[in-house]
C-alpha cells in the first residue's frame, strides 16, 4: 500500500494540507454549546438533542475538509445523502449550559455509503459524554437509489481514514 504522503498529488482532487490542518490525528473536533432550551427537567442535555447537534457538527466537518463548502445540492451532489443509522451510547450526562466538543472520524467508505465514529466530549476532551456511530448513504436525486460518491468526497475520506490508521500505529 502506498504511503499517504507518496500519493501522486498531481492527479489529486483534494488539498491534503488543508484537510490535515482541519483535523487532530485524523479526527475533526468542533466546539459546541448547550442552550437552556435543550435541557430536560433534570438540567441535562435532552437525549433527542444529541442527534440534532451531531447533524450540525457533521455539516461543519464536511465544510472543514472541503467536500461540501456550502449548502448547495447542485454544486455539491454529495449533499444528496440519507442517514442510514445513528447509534449513540449515552455514558455521562451533559449538565447545564456548557461548552463541549463533538468529534467525528470517518471509519469506512463504500461505493455509496460511509460510516463515522462520533463522540461528545468535555471541553478538556477528557470526559466522554456520549459515543457511537453514524452512517450515511448517497442516493440519486429522483429515484433515491444508491449511487457513488464524487471523486473529491471519496479521496478526502480515504485520505482521512489512512491518516487515522497511521496515527494508531
Amino acid at each position: 500500500m502506498m504511503n499517504i504522503n507518496e500519493k501522486n498529488e498531481a492527479n489529486s482532487v483534494i488539498d491534503r494540507g488543508a484537510i490535515k490542518s482541519a483535523l487532530e490525528a485524523g479526527v475533526f473536533y468542533v466546539k459546541m454549546s448547550t442552550s437552556f432550551d435543550e435541557l430536560d427537567p433534570l438540567n441535562m442535555l435532552h437525549n433527542s438533542r444529541y442527534q440534532y447537534i451531531l447533524e450540525r457538527a457533521t455539516y461543519l466537518f464536511f465544510n472543514a475538509v472541503k467536500v461540501i463548502e456550502e449548502f448547495d445540492i447542485v454544486k455539491y451532489p454529495d449533499l444528496h445523502h440519507v442517514v442510514h443509522n445513528i447509534n449513540l451510547n449515552y455514558l455521562k450526562p451533559i449538565f447545564g449550559v456548557v461548552p463541549f466538543y463533538v468529534a467525528i472520524a470517518p471509519q469506512k467508505l463504500r461505493e455509496a455509503g460511509a460510516a463515522f465514529d462520533v463522540a461528545f466530549l468535555s471541553e478538556d476532551k477528557k470526559t466522554v459524554y456520549c459515543k457511537g456511530t453514524r452512517s450515511i448513504a448517497k442516493v440519486r436525486p429522483v429515484t433515491f437509489e444508491p449511487t457513488g460518491w464524487t471523486a473529491k468526497f471519496r479521496e478526502t475520506h480515504e485520505y482521512i481514514i489512512e491518516l487515522i490508521k497511521t496515527q494508531k500505529k
